[in-house]
């Protein structure tokens, strides 16, 4: 049984729809796993796997393993929304064994598919930079629109524009 399936299998025996709000402090120590059992809170396509003090989240997608942050506050450049995922999402959530980084259009578009507007907080406005570049235009990064799943190509270096979800691959 590989990780994904244990994920899915152990989510079955979990509280399935349970508000999030519902929970307090969970899933700040342990494995992915131990994390997602403690919180126990599986809503659609994805699995809470830390809520902090501070109500910091993260997710997990079950259907790909990915790890999905809350948003960050404020809006930024590109260059900004890389720095930030790599220092303020690994220390709220305690995960900082992972490598954390700005998610792909084409993850953002499977997330999409499972649910990601519904479950995840925040996702459903706001325009979010993502990793994808373009190769012909390298001044310029695509954005994903959480309202409606529409990308759009920026100037990675226009300040105040987008928004921060970070991703981090469980393996």
């Amino acid at each position: 049984m590989n990780f994904k399936t244990m994920i899915c299998v152990s989510a079955m025996t979990l509280t399935i729809g349970q508000a999030y709000s519902q929970v307090e402090t969970c899933g700040t120590e342990g494995d992915i796993q131990s994390r997602i059992e403690d919180c126990a809170q599986i809503s659609g396509g994805f699995a809470l796997v830390s809520k902090t003090s501070a109500n910091k989240k993260v997710h997990m997608e079950l259907k790909t393993g990915l790890l999905w942050s809350e948003t960050i506050s404020g809006t930024m450049n590109h260059e900004q929304a890389v720095k930030a995922c790599h220092s303020e999402i690994a220390e709220v959530a305690g995960l900082s064994d992972l490598v954390w980084k700005l998610p792909t259009i084409e993850q953002y578009e499977s997330a999409d598919k499972n649910g990601f507007k519904e479950e995840i907080p925040g996702a459903s406005s706001g325009w979010f930079w993502s990793a994808t570049q373009n190769p012909k235009k390298s001044y310029t990064a695509k954005m994903y629109l959480g309202s409606d799943g529409s990308v759009f190509e920026a100037d990675r270096h226009y300040d105040g524009f987008g928004s921060v979800k970070c991703v981090a691959e469980t393996k």
